[in-house]
């Protein structure tokens, strides 16, 4: 029996436990009071069992599944059989981290929500999932979706050193922009990736920058691939030392300079400054919309202050950032896994009251907080 289409296959027996998919009887009592028409949604990501979209003259809770029941499945193996919880959290965690047999199993026929951002970081973070992904998406890829989940791997297959896919006709819309984080490649890596596709040399050397890598960082500047069409002009010098200036007056951009301006290493903002003398008073700004000069290796490797939720850890969000602009998240569970049992949810709602807040997360601070009070008393 398949809830999601509503249909019976009665030749294809398999052994079916029970995986979250089923729209046990207690989901029947959500109702929704009808207000207005809206547009049918082939694309809905749960169930319609009833075929009416639960549509009542009044609103009418499900009984609601709790953060209690899926929170000890984060770090369990799962049961055969999954129990009535929120699958979905543990989706979302699964995608997060590319862990492919639980995203595998708990998968909806419909995609979620946040769901091909939060891919994209995983598909960044873990090889393995990277790969699975290459044997998932058509090639060439036609729709955005494909596209942007192409180029994490991509992404993720440079920093592991592979340029075997690359060829100087590779579409443009395939060719990453994050190529040094969440790891950078070899140094080699970047100098044969910029000489294969030139198209991506000042995104190499802008990883060079962020890894520190100042040998290649010369040799790509003082003997850059044919094809880089900001040094075709003529009039240049001719020693190294000022040919190699030049280069760099041609290339640097607001991604480059604020990359060079972040890094412990000075050697790469002073040769910008030695090249663009008047850099520092005007510096390079990025365009509307350009989201990499926003996010620097510096600014992702260092730690923030995360709002932390305790009792419900798992929320998926999505929007701007730095995996070729895109970012999906589901919140700082590494801390709540660990803490969650010293913390007890009466006095979660105590400091919630005491800061005089209604929103369901506190700051690290207020958590140590919270567990020194709960030790002195």
């Amino acid at each position: 029996m398949n809830d999601y289409t509503r249909r019976i296959d009665i030749r294809g027996h398999r052994i079916a436990p029970l995986n979250g998919d089923t729209a046990v009887y207690s989901s029947l009592e959500a109702r929704w009071a009808y207000h207005h028409h809206k547009p049918w949604n082939g694309k809905f990501h749960h169930f319609n069992i009833t075929e009416d979209f639960c549509i009542d003259d009044h609103d009418h809770e499900a009984p609601q599944k709790t953060p209690d029941d899926y929170f000890p499945l984060l770090y369990s193996p799962l049961p055969a059989d999954l129990p009535l919880i929120d699958k979905d959290k543990l989706f979302y965690v699964a995608a997060y981290t590319g862990d492919i047999d639980r995203y595998v199993r708990l998968k909806r026929p419909q995609t979620l929500p946040h769901e091909r951002s939060i891919v994209i970081h995983g598909i960044y973070h873990n090889v393995f999932f990277a790969k699975w992904w290459s044997t998932q998406v058509a090639e060439p890829p036609k729709s955005g979706a494909e596209i942007s989940i192409r180029r994490a791997i991509n992404a993720r297959r440079i920093m592991s050193n592979d340029l075997s896919w690359m060829a100087a006709d590779t579409p443009e819309n395939l060719l990453p922009e994050n190529i040094w984080y969440p790891s950078f490649a070899r140094p080699s890596t970047y100098e044969s990736l910029a000489h294969l596709q030139p198209k991506m040399f000042t995104r190499c050397l802008r990883a060079c920058i962020a890894a520190g890598y100042d040998h290649t960082w010369d040799q790509l500047l003082l003997e850059p691939p044919e094809g880089v069409q900001s040094f075709k002009s003529s009039g240049h010098p001719s020693d190294r030392d000022s040919l190699k200036l030049w280069r760099i007056s041609r290339i640097v951009d607001a991604n480059i300079w604020e990359e060079a301006n972040s890094v412990p290493q000075k050697k790469f903002l002073q040769e910008i400054c030695a090249a663009v003398p008047d850099i520092l008073n005007d510096p390079p700004y990025g365009t509307d919309g350009d989201w990499a000069s926003s996010y620097t290796a510096s600014d992702l490797h260092r730690s923030s202050s995360p709002d932390i939720f305790i009792h419900d850890p798992v929320q998926p969000t999505s929007g701007i950032g730095p995996y070729d602009g895109l970012e999906g998240d589901i919140g700082d569970i590494g801390l709540a896994v660990f803490v969650r049992d010293n913390l007890e949810i009466e006095a979660w709602e105590r400091e919630q009251e005491k800061r005089g807040s209604s929103e369901s997360f506190l700051l690290l601070q207020e958590i140590r907080d919270v567990l020194a009070t709960i030790r002195s008393s």
